[in-house]
């Protein structure tokens, strides 16, 4: 959590991937310059300390019928909108 920490202090926004009702969608939500994304595990997600050094959590949109997406799926989509935004 050191990292998460240092990384804070520096100005980066931390960002929870995460399919739950109070995430942020993410083709709506304008990304900042300094982002870091956290991807939890496909079958845990991510520990409690770890969604504590969350400053807000941002979602896919998929269908209802999708609940989670691969890990590496889900990291190359967050990757290229940060790309396509910047």
């Amino acid at each position: 959590m050191h990292t998460l920490s240092f990384l804070k202090s520096q100005g980066y926004l931390i960002i929870g991937t995460a399919n739950r009702p109070d995430a942020h969608d993410l083709s709506t939500f304008k990304l900042p310059e300094k982002v870091v994304f956290i991807i939890g595990s496909e079958g845990h997600g991510m520990d409690d300390e770890t969604l504590l050094q969350c400053d807000l959590f941002m979602k896919i949109p998929i269908n209802s019928t999708v609940a989670h997406l691969n890990a590496s799926h889900a990291a190359t989509i967050f990757m290229y909108e940060t790309s396509r935004q910047m």
